[in-house]
């Protein structure tokens, strides 16, 4: 094996480094594998150099993501039923209790409690909401809404997803209910839009006018009743009603 020797000064002491050849190996060399002295193979000290690097900005690193305080967890929240917070809706008619759930959440969800005091006078007409999707559970009361495909009536106990931007339309509803309405996200725009092909902007199905109805035949007059006039009382019993009576001789 062929050997090199180089000589060099750092830092005042006389380093001797020895290139073994051949060897592409990343290894500290000593005594028993130089025999000319202790030294580093000159192939492998970038690369151990590098290491180190990477060794100490590990160690700073996780030194300072030690000293980093950990982020707060978020809190619950709590509503009371006897402290109710009411914001401002779609509907004029309507109620909305918030459920501080837009808050807690920075505005990805929002849970209110919809309530009216008098029912639907009329539609709502033909509507969808720029949202990701909205879901309503009854809690008292009825609603017929008009989909599409067709009209369903949600009652207390039933829940209802509805996607985001679904064409809808509230046409009936008790005369007052509550529900629980859920949005993602909070901020839910409502915008007017066309019925759907086949349907009608209250919400029914559009039908083809039916044909006008033929004249019904002139029904017969009840017995006893000639030109519209009854007779004066019912026949005698046992006697035609137009027989004078026989006199009988002595």
């Amino acid at each position: 094996m062929a050997r090199s020797a180089k000589r060099g000064y750092e830092g005042g002491e006389k380093i001797r480094m020895r290139r073994c050849t051949p060897g592409p190996r990343v290894s500290l060399v000593g005594e028993s594998d130089c025999p000319a002295g202790r030294g580093i193979a000159l192939s492998g000290l970038p690369r151990i150099l590098t290491m180190r690097r990477r060794q100490r900005s590990g160690k700073e690193g996780s030194m300072t993501g030690a000293a980093k305080p950990a982020e707060p967890k978020p809190a619950y929240t709590l509503v009371r039923k006897g402290d109710p917070a009411f914001v401002p809706g779609r509907r004029d008619f309507l109620t909305y209790r918030d459920l501080g759930v837009t808050a807690a959440s920075g505005g990805r969800l929002r849970a209110q409690i919809t309530s009216a005091k008098a029912g639907l006078s009329r539609p709502t007409g033909w509507h969808r909401h720029a949202c990701e999707g909205q879901l309503v559970y009854m809690l008292r009361g009825w609603i017929d809404l008009a989909f599409e495909d067709g009209t369903i009536r949600i009652e207390e106990g039933d829940s209802l997803y509805i996607p985001g931007g679904t064409p809808h339309n509230e046409i009936a509803t008790s005369e007052s209910f509550d529900l629980i309405e859920v949005s993602l996200p909070a901020d839910m725009g409502t915008e007017p839009c066309a019925p759907p092909p086949g349907r009608r902007a209250g919400g029914l199905t559009a039908r083809p006018t039916a044909p006008a109805s033929r004249p019904s035949s002139p029904r017969r007059p009840p017995p006893g009743v000639r030109s519209g006039r009854r007779s004066a009382g019912p026949p005698a019993s046992g006697r035609s009603a137009g027989r004078p009576r026989r006199r009988r001789g002595r």
